[in-house]
C-alpha cells in the first residue's frame, strides 16, 4: 500500500510539475560530498530513447566536494553518476539546489539526496525496493534452512 501510494504521487508530480519561466531562467546546483572521491569526475546526465547524454561534469575536491550547475529545463528523470558502474537516478527540475552525499565506490546503497522533493521520493522508493530485496532473500533462506529436503525435492 505504501509502495503504491508513492508511486501515484511521484506519477503525479512529474505529470503536473513544470518550470515556469521565472525559474527556467534561474540555474540551480547540484553539490555535496562523496566519501572515496578524491579528485574524480561526476557527470549529471539525461535519459532518451538514444541513450545517456551528458549535461554537466566537474572534478570532486581532495575532500570528495562538488558543485555543478543544474542544468535542466524540464521535470524528468536524470542520472548522477562517478562511474559506469556507480549511478543514481534523480528527478529533478530547473532551479533546484540539490545535495548529494554518499560513497563514490557503492554510491547506490549509500547515497543521500536533500533539495528535491522529486529525487527524495524516488530514493525513498529505492530504499523501500531494497529493504523488501532483503527481506525476501532472509524469508527464502530461511525456508531452506528449516527444510532443506524439502528444497531438494523442488531443486532449489
Amino acid at each position: 500500500m505504501k509502495l503504491i501510494r508513492i508511486l501515484l504521487s511521484l506519477a503525479i508530480l512529474i505529470q503536473f510539475s513544470s518550470c515556469d519561466s521565472k525559474k527556467a531562467n534561474s540555474k540551480g546546483s547540484i553539490s555535496g560530498t562523496l566519501s572515496n572521491a578524491d579528485q574524480i569526475m561526476v557527470y549529471l546526465q539525461s535519459i532518451s530513447d538514444q541513450g545517456e547524454k551528458t549535461l554537466d561534469s566537474t572534478k570532486t575536491d581532495k575532500d570528495g566536494k562538488f558543485e555543478m550547475s543544474n542544468p535542466v529545463s524540464e521535470l524528468d528523470y536524470y542520472v548522477f553518476r562517478t562511474d559506469p558502474g556507480n549511478a543514481v537516478f534523480l528527478i529533478l527540475k530547473c532551479g533546484e539546489n540539490v545535495e548529494i552525499t554518499g560513497d563514490a565506490s557503492k554510491l547506490d546503497p549509500t547515497y543521500n539526496v536533500t533539495g528535491s522533493d522529486d529525487s527524495k521520493l524516488l530514493y525513498s522508493l529505492r530504499n523501500f525496493e531494497r529493504n523488501l530485496g532483503d527481506s525476501l532473500t532472509k524469508i527464502s533462506n530461511d525456508v531452506r534452512s528449516t527444510s532443506p529436503a524439502q528444497s531438494e525435492e523442488t531443486g532449489n
